[in-house]
């Protein structure tokens, strides 16, 4: 892995564990949290395990999803975009402090940077057609660079107050509009070599480290087919353990201006045709925080949002969103309206979430039921049909919050949804409808047949 300045770090980072508590650096416990009830105490390994689920000092390429080999979802190798072809880049966008060996870390940045990660896949031995095989599974991945190519002004820009309204000063309006038009060249670019138009934004959840974010996008992004531009939000999460669940918490309120200012930038890119969003955990709430305000905006403007932002699929893993509060600010707002298609993939057995659900209190979205609903509510998923909840049968994993990516037959039906835009109960997708707008997504799931076929033009 090398360093922003190009020199080789010596390995993947580590999330940095809290003083005595339970981190990824450190598992044990204090004097003091002995001292607590044993109902408490449980808890708290409870949620300790839980929310350091993440850790991990090396990652390998998840499986293959379930369809098949599915080899006409990869483009000829002649058509790929690194010298190595078992390589991947990933544009990334982040608002994390710079830390001292190099890299990004967990800290808050006011600047936001923009760059490329290259990532190689397997080992020297490692061919094209082993990445493509049906099996292709356990290849480690391994970051070869991480290129910054640029950052906008820190923010908030300076302003004053003109004829009653806030004016940016000239000077910094023009530096950050000209870093702005700069990130959206690099994202033209990558568009250009892929000869696409379509963009995969990934946003995750807590307690990931930049290097775990790269790599669960280059997971979806491979699997799904190459055939997208892979976008990275990285914001400044992973500090890890119990109190670094309320520190990432309070990071993504923090972060949601720097993304609204990333997506409007991305989908006035005329380059740019369709966006695809695949957020996960608390990554759902910074993202449907930050479309919900543009969404404010757009209509303000007297424009129609689903024209405007160009999202066909926004994917909901895991939310770790309270329905309660879900209910008075997406759906009060009528947020299904203004997107191709909301997919929220929910797991009863989320033990992450059961935690979250806990600490914080409230239905989390990604454990909701059909009798969780209200009346109220329901008619209006029956009447927005493009918003869809999809229970997820023997989830599988340690703690089942990461199985967006981790279980084939999830990963399964993202793939099929993000390269075809069909409709769960479709012949493409054949999810099992349990009431309105709720499916299950059964262990024997298999769409698709061996190849995919169909688009979302």
């Amino acid at each position: 892995m090398q360093r922003l300045d190009g020199k080789k770090l010596p390995g993947r980072l580590s999330t940095d564990g809290l003083d005595g508590g339970i981190g990824c650096a450190s598992g044990g416990m204090t004097p003091a949290d002995r001292e607590v009830q044993p109902t408490r105490r449980r808890m708290l390994l409870l949620a300790g395990a839980a929310l350091v689920a993440g850790c991990s000092n090396e990652r390998l390429l998840v499986g293959a999803p379930s369809i098949g080999t599915g080899l006409s979802r990869f483009p000829d190798q002649t058509n790929l975009t690194t010298a190595d072809p078992t390589d991947a880049r990933v544009f990334f966008v982040t608002d994390r402090a710079p830390s001292e060996d190099g890299s990004y870390g967990s800290g808050r940045a006011r600047a936001v940077s923009y760059g490329e990660v290259v990532i190689g896949i397997g080992d020297a031995d490692t061919s094209w057609g082993d990445l493509i095989a049906q099996d292709a599974a356990g290849h480690p991945l391994n970051i070869k660079a991480v290129e910054q190519r640029g950052q906008l002004p820190a923010s908030p820009l300076p302003f004053g107050i003109s004829n009653g309204r806030p004016v940016v000063v000239p000077e910094a309006r023009s530096a950050y509009d000209g870093a702005l038009a700069d990130l959206q060249d690099g994202i033209t670019r990558q568009l250009q070599a892929l000869q696409t138009g379509d963009v995969l934004l990934h946003v995750p959840g807590v307690n990931t480290s930049f290097e775990d974010g790269v790599f669960s996008m280059t997971d979806l992004w491979h699997h799904t087919g190459r055939n997208m531009v892979p976008v990275l939000y990285s914001w400044p999460s992973g500090h890890g353990g119990l109190p670094g669940y309320f520190t990432d918490r309070e990071s993504g309120e923090f972060t949601i201006f720097h993304l609204k200012e990333f997506m409007r930038s991305l989908y006035q890119n005329p380059n740019v045709n369709r966006i695809h969003i695949v957020a996960h955990s608390r990554g759902t709430d910074i993202a449907t925080s930050a479309l919900r305000e543009l969404l404010i905006e757009t209509r303000a403007q007297g424009l129609s949002p689903r024209s405007v932002f160009k999202i066909e699929n926004l994917i909901l893993a895991a939310p770790d969103l309270n329905f309660d509060i879900v209910g008075q600010r997406l759906v009060s707002e009528q947020f299904g309206a203004a997107f191709g298609r909301i997919s929220v993939y929910m797991n009863q057995e989320d033990t992450a979430l059961n935690v979250a659900q806990r600490l914080m209190v409230g239905a989390r979205l990604g454990r909701l039921e059909p009798e969780d609903v209200p009346q109220t509510e329901q008619v209006i998923f029956g009447n927005v049909e493009r918003v869809n909840f999809i229970r997820v049968a023997n989830a599988g994993g340690a703690f089942g919050h990461s199985y967006y990516r981790e279980n084939p037959m999830v990963l399964s039906d993202i793939v099929l949804l993000l390269n075809t835009c069909s409709p769960p109960g479709s012949a493409t997708r054949p999810l099992e409808r349990q009431s309105g707008n709720f499916w299950l997504l059964s262990n024997t799931y298999s769409g698709g047949g061996s190849t995919i076929s169909g688009s979302c033009s």
